[in-house]
């Protein structure tokens, strides 16, 4: 899925009317009818349906969200499939973001652990320090797991843009992970009493 096109209307300027939409939509207010509107949520995706409640379920399609991993992406990425369900069969829910990154750290740890062949510290560090994890070996939506020598960020990870469609959170950002088509913008509201 590449909808280039859709890029153009990101804007900026529309990012940042969306920010202004979401805080009101979050703060309780609906448009009026017919009206189009788009809500964009900045933070993790937990919280995302406690903070719309007060809206009711028409505004739910259509928000978009920042997240750092999407269980979606078990349609492409089988490993995400495998594991989640030996986690709903032990924990009896599916993985958060959380859980995802909690995993994905203590198997990247658990690997450099194997390499360095001890556990003192500092052969742990160079092992980390020389982790190259293909994205294919992962849960996460990264293109692998490499660290900066200087820093020691993940310089391979990356963030979603997820969009609540049928009242399911669902990929739409990066183009080349997107598992749905964004739908943009927002439809109007139809009236309600």
């Amino acid at each position: 899925m590449n909808p280039t096109h859709r890029s153009d209307r990101l804007s900026k300027l529309g990012l940042l009317l969306l920010l202004c939409a979401s805080v009101l939509i979050s703060a309780g207010c609906k448009p009026e009818t017919n009206q189009s509107v788009s809500a964009v949520k900045i933070g993790a995706i937990y919280p995302l349906s406690g903070s719309l409640e007060s809206t009711g379920q028409d505004i739910r399609d259509y928000v978009l969200s920042r997240e750092v991993w999407a269980l979606d992406l078990a349609e492409t990425r089988p490993p995400i499939r495998q594991v989640n369900d030996l986690y709903r069969e032990r924990c009896g829910r599916n993985m958060t973001s959380t859980s995802a990154r909690a995993f994905t750290g203590m198997v990247v740890l658990a690997d450099a652990i194997n390499r360095a062949g001890s556990i003192e510290p500092e052969a742990i560090r160079k092992a980390l320090r020389d982790t190259n994890v293909p994205a294919n070996h992962l849960i996460m939506p990264w293109d692998g797991v490499k660290f900066n020598p200087n820093t020691g960020q993940n310089t391979m990870a990356q963030g979603l843009i997820v969009q609540i469609q049928d009242q399911n959170y669902v990929t739409v950002w990066p183009w080349n992970l997107a598992t749905h088509e964004l739908i943009w913008p927002m439809p109007g509201w139809p009236e309600n009493d």
